[in-house]
């Protein structure tokens, strides 16, 4: 069966839900606000299950954080990027997006190193690796648009190159 999510998407579902895991304090802290346990929380975000988190699940976690770390990575995977209902862009957009950027860059640094670390690049490693580049490429336009914005706001003429 050929998928219309690429395995970069899927990999970087799963980097997300283990972001969003860690911001939780972990499975085990987690696993008590959800209906799965630890050791299945950990199979979710492990590059090595095909298995991905349900919804409701994923719902628990968001809610738990306060932000949505894997609807957002969803967003992404589809080119849109979520904005808080009611909530205007912020007007530091192009600071957010290259915070993002920087925040993106230093987790996909962070794979390749853990990845390089007993000298080969497995074929799962190359994947969240590929999924957290895609994503680097994603939060890179990001910054580009929340620029251009930011131009096109500063030129009263609608001069802006």
């Amino acid at each position: 069966m050929t998928r219309p999510a690429s395995d970069h998407a899927l990999c970087a579902l799963k980097s997300a839900f283990r972001s969003a895991l860690r911001l939780a304090g972990g499975g085990d802290a987690f696993s008590r606000s959800t209906r799965v346990s630890a050791a299945q929380l950990s199979r979710y975000g492990s590059p090595d299950h095909d298995w991905h988190a349900p919804i409701d699940v994923v719902l628990d976690l968001e809610l738990d954080l306060g932000q949505p770390v894997v609807t957002a990575a969803l967003a992404a995977a589809q080119g849109y990027r979520l904005v808080r209902e009611g909530e205007a862009p912020a007007v530091s957009s192009a600071a957010g997006a290259a915070a993002a950027l920087v925040g993106g860059s230093a987790e996909a640094f962070s794979a390749v190193h853990s990845a390089l670390a007993d000298g080969r690049i497995s074929p799962r490693e190359r994947a969240d690796i590929a999924a957290r580049m895609d994503l680097l490429r994603a939060q890179l336009r990001a910054l580009d648009d929340a620029l251009g914005a930011d131009m096109a706001s500063d030129d009263p003429e609608g001069d802006a190159e």
